[in-house]
Formats: C-alpha cells, structure tokens, sequence
C-alpha cells in the first residue's frame, strides 16, 4: 500500500466531516508533504471501487467522501456546508425507488448563531 493511500485511509477513519478531495488532500500534505489532488482524487476512486468509501454526490458542486458505507442519507446545512449522517428516511412514491436522498437545511449551531445576530440586530435598531 503506497504512503499516500495509507494517508488517506487514516484521515477517513472514522472521520465523519464527508471531507472534499480537497480537504484530504490539504489533510494528506500535512502529513507528507506535497501530494498532488490527482493522486489523492485516483486514490479515493480506487477506495470507492473497493468499497472501503462512498463517494457522496449532490450535496455540492463538489464531490464529498464517507468512509461510512452503510445505508444511509446525508443532510447538509445551507449556512456552514457541515454534512450530516441521516437514518430512516421513507420515500413513498408509488413506481419510483430512490438511490439518494440529500436533505438541505440549516444546522442548530446556526440557526442559533443566526437568532442570536438577529436579536442583537433587533437591540441595535431599537437605539
């Protein structure tokens, strides 16, 4: 097993952020040093064709990777991009069966950062 698929496996293990290959691969250099993004991109397609990731389509413009490879969807929350593991999603649409499900929406970390700058906002405009 070469450095760099080794790198790479360690920084997915366990790891539930659903990072970008960019993310690895800034992840990989710390490690290493310079890596170039193809070699880590090759490398997590080989891991997808092996069934060690999933490679998580949709949530993005940009490709995101689980080494969870369970049945399972993803959420991810408008404001900070944090992707979220989902369990039990029913989908009832007669002569249809559904592959993926991505679930957008807004994380409780921002929802509260964002009524607690609206509150401040509030204060301020009463002044």
């Amino acid at each position: 097993m070469t450095a760099q698929r080794k790198a790479v496996l360690d920084i997915l293990e366990g790891n539930r952020s659903h990072p970008t290959v960019e993310a690895i691969t800034e992840a990989v250099r710390q490690r290493l040093g310079y890596v170039s993004p193809a070699t880590i991109y090759n490398t997590l397609e080989s891991l997808c064709r092996l069934g060690l990731v999933r490679r998580v389509q949709g949530l993005e413009e940009k490709a995101h990777f689980d080494p969870d490879t369970s049945i399972h969807e993803h959420a991810i929350c408008r404001e900070c991009r944090a992707v979220f593991d989902v369990q039990d999603i029913e989908v009832n649409i007669p002569d249809f069966t559904p592959e993926e499900i991505v679930v957008r929406g807004i994380c409780r970390a921002c929802e509260s950062r964002i009524q607690n700058r609206d509150i401040r906002e509030d204060k301020e405009d009463e002044v």
